[in-house]
């Protein structure tokens, strides 16, 4: 997809047929650093979660996306060159490494636009998925039953939002703007053991394609999301948790895996 300047996305990929993609703390790090080479220049990090055999990323696109680039015979955003860039160069490096040859990762990467006018529902006036996404991608280790504690999980953005590090790859004020983030209220968003069991069967059908269809695009009204944010902390566990649901089932269907 064409990545827009001012636009917020959910980035995701998985490890070609499930398999993991990082197998040390090394090749974690290795992902960061390259993210920050390849990606960064192009666009600020709202929240990240890497995973053994998948990553995500919440992320603003920059000015720079509204300059297109020359790549073989096509212009494509420098944003998604850089996506490009970082998953061929750390394949490369990965299979060097482990003496593996043939795809790391899938082969299309998903960019869900959050801020885009088509992202919002009639029976949802008040939705933010921009929130949603951030509470997912800071959960994801916990849904997968890696961690108890959002927090004990290394290769995410959680503990920087949680003042628990000083340093990150995050821009905060993004955060803040786009996400309702609160240096207060951060940690009390944990949800029930039963909600984390259903968020694990949905997230799973994200990677098989087979997600019912909830809703079809001519149920989708006009009103515009660019904008939208929340004024003060992120929402309470029962409404983030309802948000949450309702993302995946409206986000899925034209997000079908290859």
């Amino acid at each position: 997809m064409k990545f827009e300047s001012g636009h917020v996305y959910h980035v995701f990929n998985q490890g070609n047929n499930k398999q993991n993609i990082f197998l040390s703390d090394n090749e974690y790090q290795t992902f960061l650093n390259y993210t920050v080479k390849f990606v960064l220049p192009y666009s600020d990090m709202l929240a990240y979660s890497l995973m053994p055999n998948h990553f995500h990323f919440e992320l603003c696109a920059n000015r720079s996306c509204e300059t297109l680039i020359k790549q073989g015979g096509l212009s494509i955003d420098p944003l998604t060159n850089g996506i490009r860039k970082l998953l061929s160069g750390y394949a490369r490096i990965f299979n060097n490494q482990y003496q593996k040859s043939g795809s790391l990762f899938r082969q299309k990467t998903k960019a869900k636009c959050l801020t885009d006018s088509n992202t919002s529902l009639t029976s949802y006036s008040g939705f933010d998925y921009c929130s949603t996404c951030f509470y997912y991608v800071h959960m994801n280790a916990v849904k997968a039953g890696f961690v108890i504690q959002p927090e004990d999980w290394k290769w995410s953005s959680y503990a920087f939002y949680a003042g628990m590090v000083k340093e990150s790859i995050c821009n905060k004020d993004l955060a803040y703007r786009f996400c309702g983030y609160s240096d207060q209220d951060f940690k009390l968003i944990k949800p029930s053991e039963d909600t984390l069991k259903k968020i694990s069967r949905l997230i799973k059908r994200i990677w098989t394609g087979s997600q019912t269809r909830f809703k079809s695009r001519s149920d989708r009204d006009g009103q515009t999301w660019c904008n939208s944010r929340s004024d003060g902390p992120v929402r309470s566990p029962s409404e983030t948790v309802k948000n949450f649901l309702t993302y995946i089932q409206v986000t899925l269907p034209w997000e079908k895996q290859n």
